[in-house]
């Protein structure tokens, strides 16, 4: 079962510091209103590692005006030795809950950090 994880929110005083945690390899979830980032950090020092988010919602019907979109799962790639800032989220990645699920190819090595970011 994927790990719930609260966003931390940065604020002046915190400035840029979050507070990572290790990669669970069965995924974590996190609450998103679209104001969320996931942070990754590789310390793999030669292998990159993977970071997949499933769309809940895989397409939006076309109308008269619009064509239809059908989303695929989205794939970022952390290089080794490396962070990764990605976001903020489209909703179509929330389940029922509000909450985003992502899982890793490996969670080896890895840590992350949601945030969350308000206006300052």
């Amino acid at each position: 079962m994927a790990v719930d994880q609260s966003p931390q929110v940065l604020s002046p005083d915190m400035g840029a510091a979050p507070t990572f945690v290790a990669a669970d390899g069965a995924g974590h979830k996190f609450k998103n209103t679209g104001n969320q980032i996931l942070w990754v950090r590789n310390a793999h020092v030669s292998a990159s590692r993977n970071v997949v988010l499933t769309p809940v919602q895989n397409s939006r019907p076309g109308t008269s005006q619009f064509p239809g979109v059908s989303l695929s799962p989205r794939t970022e790639a952390v290089p080794a030795a490396s962070d990764k800032i990605i976001g903020p989220f489209p909703t179509c990645y929330n389940d029922s809950e509000g909450k985003i699920a992502l899982t890793f190819s490996s969670a080896a090595d890895l840590t992350i950090a949601v945030i969350q970011i308000n206006s300052l």
